[in-house]
């Protein structure tokens, strides 16, 4: 996994919350243990998801065909950091 965080200091007062990009391969983050321990590392550092910091989660379900699809409509949304797992090439 691949995280390039917003702000370079989790101190440095911002009138935007942080976004955080996260593409993966699955079908959900619900139960995943990477996920979960992503979250409880960004809270041992201060974020509160939704309070602090905005996770923007996107899912191929498993269909790695969906991954470039994902990433163009990532690459749409402005002021975004990125976090990638590469499990497979995105374009062949």
């Amino acid at each position: 996994m691949l995280l390039a965080p917003k702000h370079g200091s989790i101190q440095q007062p911002s009138a935007k919350i942080p976004r955080v990009g996260i593409l993966a391969e699955a079908a959900t983050d619900k139960g995943d243990p990477r996920f979960n321990a992503f979250r409880e590392r960004l809270h041992s550092l201060g974020y509160v998801e939704r309070r602090n910091i905005i996770l923007e989660f996107r899912f191929a379900g498993g269909d790695f065909s969906k991954l470039p699809q994902l990433v163009s409509e990532r690459l749409g949304l402005r002021s975004m950091s990125s976090c990638q797992r590469a499990a497979a090439p995105l374009w062949t």
